[in-house]
């Protein structure tokens, strides 16, 4: 409804914020719905909806930044001269004045920044992260490595407590997440699972915070959807499991009943990208290996609270989960442990950076030897 009305009031302005993961104090909220209803009616248009929303996107210190590169007062717009020196002096890039009117054609969405040769400051933001300005050279970006070695020698494009649209304490979880992490070319998200009210409902939240949840299924219907729009290659479900095996066993029928073809089982085989093109693998742990807690399943700056000490250890691996794994997570112990005891490409361990680090110093020479036949995947600050 809200899409297809032609104007609106501020109940409906504020349901929109909402929507848009944006939930501002009254007052804010008042100062907002007033500077962009230009007509002064008590209602907004949809052309003032999207230049509220276009102006939104601009980060803070980068209206800042264009505001001191620019010679009008007040900074409203850069002159294609203008966006040309930035190019040269800031940028070190030398575009042709034939480019840089492409590039203002193609981003400006202001009718008259395309006539005169203008950019605003929503054009600049749309420039800035647009493909003419990536770090990376385009040639790069297409698929030329070779995609049929086994997983661990490959960097993996990670996401930790991908559930959260904001806030890792308080903030919102959603399914739309996961879709603007696959959607950025993630290939690995992470899932916290916990038993629901209702035992055949897994959610997905995060633990001992204020986070809300979102049902285990509705997540898995939002991964199957996205999982292969950016790429074909494989992702992976990386599971945090805090169910009970009941639990476990629902969120192994879900995942059979949603991924269906896609979901890759266990195989002799050496996981390959190119061998597991289009397939959704399953990294938890297997039975046998019972605790859950080898690694901080918390972030850092989480509350340490005492009851947050559940006793996990309790908790069995369900058949029917470990039966659709295809990533077994196993504890790390030593580098030598490891190279003697595992060795296989579809078994992980994680760490934390500092974790991370210091084995790196204590055990630089194994470090070779073990990373090509043992895929490592760090659990936090992955973007």
């Amino acid at each position: 409804s809200l899409v297809s009305s032609k104007s609106y009031q501020i109940k409906e302005f504020s349901t929109l914020l909402k929507r848009l993961n944006m939930r501002p104090p009254k007052k804010e909220l008042d100062d907002l719905f007033k500077e962009f209803d230009v007509d002064r009616n008590g209602t907004l248009t949809i052309d003032e909806i999207q230049a509220f929303y276009k102006l939104v996107c601009v980060r803070r210190g980068l209206r800042k930044f264009f505001r001191e590169i620019t010679s009008e007062d007040p900074s409203s717009f850069l002159l294609a001269d203008e966006f040309r020196s930035f190019l040269n002096m800031t940028q070190q890039e030398a575009y042709s004045n034939s480019h840089i009117d492409k590039i203002i054609r193609s981003l400006e969405s202001v009718p008259r920044g395309k006539k005169e040769r203008k950019l605003y400051v929503s054009g600049f933001n749309d420039y800035i992260s647009s493909p003419d300005n990536s770090l990376i050279k385009p040639k790069s970006l297409a698929q030329h490595q070779r995609m049929d070695l086994s997983l661990p020698n490959y960097w993996i494009n990670s996401s930790h407590n991908t559930y959260l649209l904001g806030h890792q304490l308080k903030g919102l979880s959603s399914p739309l997440a996961y879709k603007k992490a696959l959607y950025r070319g993630c290939r690995c998200i992470e899932l916290d699972c916990w038993d629901g009210n209702d035992i055949s409902k897994p959610i997905i939240t995060h633990g001992w915070t204020m986070c809300t949840a979102i049902t285990f299924e509705e997540a898995c219907q939002a991964i199957i959807e996205s999982a292969f729009v950016k790429s074909k290659y494989p992702v992976i479900l990386s599971l945090e499991v805090h169910c009970s095996k009941k639990g476990q066993k629902h969120m192994a029928e879900i995942m059979m009943r949603i991924f269906g073809k896609h979901l890759a089982l266990p195989s002799h085989s050496p996981p390959t990208p190119e061998g597991l093109k289009k397939k959704i693998l399953v990294k938890s742990k297997i039975i046998g290996q019972e605790n859950f807690n080898d690694t901080d399943k918390f972030d850092e700056e989480a509350v340490k609270l005492k009851h947050s000490k559940v006793n996990n250890k309790d908790v069995k691996i369900s058949k029917h989960l470990s039966n659709i794994v295809t990533i077994q997570a196993i504890h790390f112990k030593s580098w030598s442990h490891s190279e003697e005891n595992h060795g296989k490409p579809n078994m992980v361990s994680s760490f934390d950076e500092n974790k991370a680090v210091r084995l790196m110093n204590d055990g630089k020479h194994y470090v070779e030897s073990v990373s090509y036949t043992h895929l490592t995947l760090p659990t936090k600050r992955i973007v």
